[in-house]
């Protein structure tokens, strides 16, 4: 009690508080003699003769989207971030680590498709490139990658930049009005009966709302018996609290001092440091969000290739007879995709 006390009267002591953050900083990519700029140009001209592009009859419409894209990308100071992507997906699969072909924004790439980000080729398929990166939006782009193995992946990371640069990201999870009418109820000892039918009415994440849509109803409960209005007003005031606390699944901070100087860190059960602020912020605090999402169904995919003697060409999106394949359409069309990342759910 007097520790808390104590702390509220220094509180009271402060009048304004204003934490300078900085904008986010990339830890250094080693480059040799030349910049980063020149680095990435270079590795892109190598992915232009790797991913045959030389030889397109349109090769003059890839040259112009390289050189737009390239302008953007250095105007905006972002050569490093491209450089430690393509890095560690190298890494990735020079070390039998699945990767995804990409998914979201981050196909509208050509430079992504050249250095091997992603697999789609954004020119065959109409993508367009200011969805992924926008001068006029600042901000960094947001790539989001799959791996088979995402703890090798992190692990090379701080191998590489320092295990005090890089870390996990805390994942919130709130009280939903629907959980709060059930958990205080149920503490309150509410009937279950009541308690599941009066929850059915709370199926936003928005309390008010909910209860004004069913106000009659509820305030007639309430004017019934004390002990539910004072359920209501509980269960308002937990909604929308934080319930607990986890692992971000896909989210990594890196920066390029300690992630420390910015935000306390917490430890997970295996020893992970995560950093305690919510993902959609890091950015504006200075520490730079790479989305590394590690996908057990890559490993089944590449495993399954193994046994029937098949290697990722057999399915590649750039593979025309792949691509073209009618039943393969077939069956997502018939809606058995249980299992298949992305399109076995309505969501």
């Amino acid at each position: 009690t007097i520790g808390l006390l104590n702390t509220l009267a220094i509180m009271e002591m402060i009048d304004d508080v204003t934490v300078p953050f900085q904008e986010p900083e990339l830890p250094h990519f080693n480059t040799g003699d030349i910049t980063e700029d020149q680095y990435l140009w270079d590795r892109v001209w190598e992915g232009f003769k790797w991913r045959g592009l030389d030889k397109k009859p349109n090769i003059q419409e890839y040259k112009d989207r390289i050189d737009y894209e390239m302008s953007v990308i250095t105007e905006m100071k972002y050569s490093g971030y491209f450089l430690i992507t393509w890095d560690w997906i190298n890494f990735a699969r020079n070390n039998n680590i699945e990767i995804g072909d990409g998914r979201g924004s981050a196909g509208g790439s050509l430079i992504n498709f050249i250095l091997g980000i992603t697999n789609v080729d954004p020119i065959v398929y109409g993508l367009i490139f200011e969805r992924y990166l926008n001068p006029s939006r600042i901000g960094l782009p947001d790539t989001d990658s799959d791996c088979s193995d995402q703890q090798a992946v992190i692990e090379y990371l701080e191998s590489k930049y320092g295990k005090e640069q890089v870390s996990r990201v805390v994942n919130f999870s709130y009280i939903t009005p629907k959980v709060a009418i059930k958990d205080v109820g149920d503490v309150l000892g509410i009937p279950y009966k009541t308690r599941d039918e009066v929850s059915k009415l709370f199926p936003s994440d928005n309390f008010d709302d909910d209860y004004n849509n069913n106000k009659s109803r509820l305030e007639k409960l309430s004017q019934e018996n004390d002990e539910y209005k004072k359920w209501f007003e509980v269960a308002r005031a937990i909604s929308g609290k934080i319930r607990q606390t986890s692992i971000h699944a896909c989210a990594v901070g890196i920066v390029n001092s300690k992630v420390s100087d910015y935000m306390p860190i917490h430890l997970g059960e295996n020893g992970e440091k995560i950093i305690q602020v919510n993902k959609k912020i890091l950015e504006k605090i200075g520490i730079v969000k790479m989305d590394i999402l590690g996908l057990k169904t890559l490993k089944v995919v590449g495993d399954t290739l193994k046994l029937i003697g098949k290697d990722s060409e057999y399915l590649d999106i750039n593979n025309s007879d792949f691509v073209s394949d009618p039943k393969t359409y077939d069956l997502i069309a018939s809606g058995n995709t249980e299992g298949v990342f992305q399109i076995e759910s309505y969501g």
